[in-house]
């Protein structure tokens, strides 16, 4: 038989288990609007949570005074889908892509605004002191993951929706084990809608492209 003394800190355990929470989200598979699984190789459209004169998507500007390389912007219309994207993470597991790890994200098509560059890979730029933001821009490197290479990684982030419809946020970290120091990518309307680093989030679903690629699990 348990003495009192036992019996109190086996229940304080117990308690403990429940109530504690973990520091970091354990990673599972990105679902589509059609709560498929989220592949490797797919083209998908990151958009709205809205339909109809809420619609938007992801898409390509020219730089901020028409400079190259191209910037990552949220554009809205009715039907408007915005640019293909595909998801590259460091690790996956049986080709599917999950949340809380580290990927490159690409355009696959769509115009470059005749800048000549080698990448749609998206990447973080350098800091504009006169806007007080960091642009997400374009031109980045696809793989090769380390510390020179940390602008081109992010990381999506589920924030609401259900387990088949789940609603996604994107999220940057120069220093991915200091939580401290990643931020949100939100919408900068002043700059015409171009992506920034942010405290506000811009949440979307991700689409499929049925136009290109395989099937789906």
């Amino acid at each position: 038989m348990k003495s009192p003394s036992s019996a109190l800190i086996a229940l304080s355990f117990f308690l403990l288990a429940f109530t504690t929470k973990p520091l970091v989200s354990l990673p599972i598979a990105l679902r589509d609007g059609n709560g498929d699984k989220v592949l490797v190789g797919q083209d998908y459209f990151i958009r709205s949570l809205f339909w109809g004169a809420g619609e938007g998507g992801v898409l390509a500007l020219p730089g901020l005074n028409n400079t190259c390389p191209v910037d990552v912007a949220w554009g809205t219309g009715l039907f408007f889908r915005g640019i293909p994207v595909r998801f590259s993470p460091v690790t996956d597991i049986n080709g599917v892509v999950n949340t809380d790890t580290n990927l490159n994200i690409k355009f696959t098509e769509g115009p470059l605004f005749s800048c000549n560059q080698t990448s749609t890979v998206w990447r973080v730029g350098d800091y504009q002191p006169w806007a007080g933001k960091w642009f997400i821009t374009t031109d980045g490197i696809e793989g090769e993951f380390g510390p020179e290479t940390y602008p081109n990684w992010f990381y999506i982030k589920k924030v609401g929706g259900t387990c088949d419809y789940p609603f996604y946020k994107l999220v940057h970290c120069p220093c991915r084990n200091s939580a401290a120091l990643c931020s949100d990518v939100g919408i900068s309307y002043e700059y015409g809608g171009r992506l920034v680093l942010s405290n506000t989030s811009f949440n979307f679903i991700i689409i499929k492209n049925r136009e290109v690629g395989h099937s789906q699990e």
